[in-house]
């Protein structure tokens, strides 16, 4: 147990929400100053909102902090998204698999 805690430390540690950000990015074939900026076309919530909820669930970091990655968005509109993409996620099956997607590409990464 000792030596997989300490692995997942080390795979913690090299795990961003930069990183997470950009492999988004990538998956949606959008530029990173889009996700984190203030455009509200679909083609950019969409991706937005599953980065914010990659970046809740695995690295768990305030939401104040999360909020400025995003161009200073409130920590409100960060509870929005990640919630509104974890209801998402139980009944869509087509976000599910994207979602599980991206994780196993930032897995891969880190």
């Amino acid at each position: 147990k000792e030596a997989f805690k300490d692995q997942e430390n080390m795979q913690k540690e090299s795990l961003s929400p930069e990183a997470i950000i950009q492999t988004v990015c990538e998956y949606f074939n959008i530029e990173y100053a889009e996700i984190t900026g203030k455009k509200k076309s679909k083609e950019f919530v969409e991706p937005r909102m599953i980065a914010i909820y990659l970046i809740c669930d695995m690295l768990g970091i305030p939401l104040k902090t999360i909020g400025k990655l995003f161009g200073g968005k409130d920590h409100t509109t960060i509870i929005h998204a990640r919630d509104k993409m974890a209801e998402l996620m139980k009944h869509d099956h087509k976000t599910k698999t994207i979602v599980n997607d991206i994780k196993a590409q930032i897995s891969e990464k880190c």
